[in-house]
């Protein structure tokens, strides 16, 4: 027996380790199952959580549309009270103002309890409330003068946006906004007499809520403003053209809803304090448009300070061309783009008010900005370089000239000085700013000098093909002789346009050969043959032919740069 021990206790041994590892194994499954099901306790609390967010909602909902109704009814009982003549409408109408204050008082205190739903629906009762008592006891009784009207609608959204930007009641600026911006269009659709206070009144809230949006998050009341101020200026310059509105106020109110956001954005742009952001560039596109624009356009259409807005336009223009250069470092791309295209949009709008036909001015800075963008190395101007090289092609009235030296065998009246200018405009463009940028792998740069030599192309071959309808004189000068020269030309032209196409700025020409060969094809076809004698389609042949045999080679040689 005492032998045996030894044995007796390795088998004890061996069950008590077999016991504690299946004890171990347990443990690790239930280790398991409570890990799933705490995997699984988040999203039970999360139902759990939107189900309570519902009931609360439905619970609390209903009282406060209740409460809002009770306000409105204390509302229309003063106003009938006015209606029948038992209260003064000025009485009535200052304790209806006052009636509707309250609440704006109330859902300040709802606010900082921490009840916001209850703010929120105590501020839509002061909204439904001022808003249309002041619109009715201006326009309707005439009590209220305008100026007065479109002064207390500010100062009671700018109480509303105070209370939302002390409690962090962003969704009650939103109806504030909205509130305000409907009122004030509404005075202005109603009475042509309240269009300036009116949109004085939604450009200082616009100029409000653009600082409140960014520091306190009412980013939905600074949109909102701002698209009012933007609707009033388009109003304003339709009455101000219709002579209800002196012409110069109008175009100072315009005036300073361009300069009140443009002038924010450049301000912040070269301080470096924030990125543009796309409400920046939407922003600054509408109050172009609808502030500067309708400046110009009043200006026009009463003749009142239309050259000195111009020359105004020119000067700030060149003042952020200068300041885009000197001050902004490369690195800021987004401010030199941003500062850039007002500039340009200033000059192009302003030159093409004072001056009859700017295609000399255009192009002229046209050539200059491409030399800029070489000097500089910097894209966007050359890029501006083509927009003003487009910008004058299309102020010179050459395309449709330039159609019909492609598809008439007449020239009529021979092109305008005007049309050669932008043709050779196109050309000096195209080419400086390929040297100007040899690294091909920047898309605008690329896209633009893309675009200048399409337009080049089917211009100055347009012009070519024009003039060769003056040759041969006399006699020769009919239909075959025309469509011979015509096709001489085009041969000429299109083997010009190959041997360019070998260099790598200048690949657009080369991509352009085949479309070119095969447009001759067509003219040979049904223009040479149809109307040609025998020495005359001699010559087409030829032309043609050489063409067909030289532009092939042209292409596949490639210059070293390339």
């Amino acid at each position: 027996m005492a032998e045996d021990r030894p044995a007796w206790q390795e088998e004890i041994r061996a069950l008590r380790s077999s016991l504690e590892a299946l004890e171990g194994r347990v443990r690790h499954l239930e280790a398991g199952s409570a890990a799933v099901v705490a995997g699984e306790a988040p999203g039970a609390e999360r139902d759990d959580q939107f189900e309570q967010a519902v009931r609360s909602a439905l619970a609390k909902t209903p009282p406060l549309a209740g409460r809002l109704l009770l306000v409105l009814g204390g509302a229309y009982l003063l106003r009938a009270l006015t209606g029948v003549e038992q209260v003064a409408v000025e009485v009535g109408a200052t304790a209806g103002l006052a009636y509707g204050l309250i609440w704006l008082i109330l859902a300040d205190r709802a606010g900082r309890t921490g009840a916001k739903p209850a703010a929120c629906w105590h501020g839509a009762a002061t909204a439904l409330i001022v808003f249309p008592l002041l619109w009715e006891t201006s326009v309707r009784f005439g009590v209220l003068p305008f100026g007065a009207a479109a002064a207390l609608l500010v100062a009671c959204t700018l109480a509303a946006f105070w209370v939302a930007s002390r409690r962090g009641l962003p969704a009650l600026a939103t109806q504030f906004s909205a509130a305000s911006g409907i009122s004030a269009l509404a005075l202005m659709l109603a009475h042509a007499d309240a269009a300036l206070p009116a949109t004085a009144a939604l450009i200082m809230l616009g100029w409000v809520t653009l600082h409140l949006g960014r520091r306190r998050g009412l980013r939905s009341a600074m949109a909102i403003s701002a698209g009012a101020a933007d609707c009033a200026a388009i109003v304003l310059a339709i009455v101000a053209v219709r002579g209800s509105v002196a012409g110069p106020l109008a175009i100072t109110l315009s005036v300073l809803l361009f300069v009140s956001y443009v002038g924010v954005s450049v301000t912040e742009c070269l301080s470096g304090r924030r990125r543009l952001d796309r409400f920046d560039w939407v922003q600054s596109a509408l109050v172009m448009v609808v502030g500067f624009g309708g400046a110009m356009f009043v200006a026009r259409r009463t003749g009142s300070h239309e050259v000195v807005l111009g020359i105004s336009a020119v000067v700030l223009a060149v003042a952020l061309y200068v300041l885009a250069f000197t001050v902004l470092h490369r690195e800021r791309r987004r401010c030199f783009q941003y500062l850039t295209a007002t500039a340009i949009t200033l000059v192009l709008a302003a030159s093409a008010s004072l001056l009859p036909r700017p295609v000399l001015p255009w192009a002229v800075l046209a050539i200059a900005t491409a030399f800029t963008a070489r000097h500089f190395g910097r894209v966007t101007m050359g890029t501006h370089a083509g927009i003003y090289a487009l910008a004058a092609t299309l102020a010179s009235g050459v395309l449709p000239e330039a159609l019909d030296g492609w598809t008439a065998l007449t020239g009529g009246r021979p092109t305008s000085p005007d049309g050669w200018l932008a043709a050779g405009t196109l050309l000096v463009v195209g080419a400086v700013r390929v040297l100007s940028t040899r690294e091909a792998n920047v898309r605008t740069g690329d896209a633009t000098r893309a675009l200048v030599l399409l337009v080049f192309v089917a211009v100055g071959g347009g012009l070519l093909m024009r003039a060769a309808t003056a040759f041969p004189p006399g006699d020769l000068a009919d239909g075959g002789w025309s469509a011979a020269s015509r096709t001489v030309v085009l041969a000429v032209f299109t083997l010009a346009c190959a041997a360019l196409g070998r260099r790598t700025g200048y690949r657009t020409l080369g991509h352009l050969t085949p479309v070119l060969l095969g447009i001759g094809a067509l003219k040979l076809l049904f223009e040479d043959v149809a109307l040609g004698r025998p020495v005359s389609l001699a010559l087409s042949f030829s032309a043609y032919g050489a063409a067909l045999i030289l532009a092939p080679r042209l292409l596949r040689r490639r210059s070293p740069e390339a």
